[in-house]
């Protein structure tokens, strides 16, 4: 059928339908259709589509949409067929509706569509041949989310400077145009900016990655010469994680300050037999406090510092009038008589108590430097009003006096 015998066709098919002839209207488009095909006209048939409004929906007509090109309306009508009574297994619509979804990108649609149409058709060469590149995808694009989720846990094991260059990495990919579906093409030189270091650098962190699924080299190149890059989309949720999770640098920092020389500089192997050596009633409280002190001095906590310096302290006194066979402390405050039991006082008391019975006066400074501090932070309200900065110099001065209170009263 030539050109001029296709234009006169399509002339009478409009008359039929400008007349309202449906049925015969329709009958002639899809004996049409079929001749067209047979000639392997597929542009004419496209043509007569656009052209007339009652083409059947027939596999021939997608078929062809198909092979110009158009492959969304190809989908549509293929889709369209399955929908009818009878055709939804119907082998050569969903191999090629599965071929169109892969085309898409599609996979998991696509591995669907010729699942069924391989239970229907298992013999069939072209759909069995289908079936098995679709199946190997799937099994590979598993394995690639697999490897994927298995780095995540990796990210946790990242130190500062790794996690600090996949957050530049990350956040300056998304910024760049040419990133679709977590691909991109990615000169090597370009990865020393989008991680903000140098060349070196960034050729270890690259091996690195890759090696750690954090981004996969593709098969894939850019003008047969940039290479393809996919970002392993579950990572930077990893990072968020990862860096609320990390274990605070200064606890890390202070684990690293606890050796025997720094516990024989600040004296805890001359105070330890020192208590060691008072009654059991004591002996555990103190070395507990004195313990949980001096880890806490070593690893930077000021704060708890000063709390179990002020604890520790009121043990040894109560401790020493014990010793002493006192039972009841008595003081004075604004000319008033304060008398409480021994047990029953707090370091305040026990302050009062020795600083106006002029008991060991060589130990007030120390004495003072405790309660001052002790005052001034114990209290979270004072500590904001006054403005006052709790620094490492105050958990010196609480650390060296509780000591040396020790080395007198034990």
């Amino acid at each position: 059928m030539n050109s001029k015998e296709i234009k006169e066709k399509i002339k009478s098919l409009k008359k039929l339908y400008d007349e309202e002839k449906f049925d015969e209207a329709h009958a002639e488009s899809e004996s049409f259709v079929l001749e067209l095909f047979k000639e392997k006209k597929y542009k004419d048939i496209v043509e007569v589509d656009k052209k007339l409004e009652s083409v059947p929906i027939i596999f021939e007509v997608a078929y062809s949409y198909s092979e110009m090109g158009d492959e969304n309306k190809a989908e549509e009508i293929y889709e369209t067929i399955l929908s009818f009574p009878g055709e939804e297994n119907n082998s050569a619509i969903l191999n090629n509706l599965s071929n169109i979804k892969k085309t898409k990108g599609k996979i998991k649609e696509a591995f669907d569509l010729i699942q069924k149409a391989k239970k229907k058709d298992a013999k069939d060469e072209i759909i069995d041949r289908n079936y098995q590149n679709l199946l190997g995808i799937i099994n590979e694009q598993e394995a690639i989310e697999q490897n994927y989720k298995n780095a995540v846990s990796l990210i946790q094991k990242e130190n500062d400077f790794v996690i600090g260059k996949l957050k530049n990495f990350f956040t300056n990919i998304k910024k760049e145009s040419g990133l679709k579906n977590n691909q991109i093409a990615i000169p090597n030189w370009k990865f020393k900016v989008l991680m903000g270091t140098d060349d070196q650098k960034a050729e270890s962190l690259k091996k690195q990655w890759i090696e750690k699924g954090y981004i996969r080299k593709t098969s894939q190149r850019v003008d047969n010469f940039v290479p393809v890059y996919e970002i392993n989309c579950h990572i930077e949720k990893a990072i968020e994680k990862a860096q609320n999770t990390k274990i605070n640098k200064k606890w890390i920092d202070g684990f690293e300050n606890i050796d025997i020389l720094k516990l024989e500089k600040i004296g805890y192997f001359e105070i330890l037999p020192r208590i060691r050596k008072i009654n059991k009633k004591f002996k555990f409280l103190l070395e507990r406090d004195f313990n949980e002190l001096t880890f806490n001095y070593l690893v930077g906590n000021e704060k708890s510092v000063i709390v179990l310096a002020g604890s520790l302290i009121e043990a040894v006194l109560i401790y020493h009038c014990e010793k002493k066979k006192v039972k009841k402390i008595n003081y004075q405050i604004q000319n008033k008589a304060i008398q409480k039991d021994l047990y029953d006082c707090d370091l305040g008391d026990l302050l009062n108590y020795f600083e106006q019975g002029k008991i060991m006066s060589d130990l007030f400074v120390h004495l003072g430097n405790i309660s001052r501090i002790h005052r001034n932070f114990i209290h979270p309200g004072k500590e904001i009003r006054e403005f006052e900065k709790l620094d490492q110099s105050k958990s010196d001065l609480c650390y060296i006096s509780a000591v040396e209170i020790i080395k007198k009263l034990i």
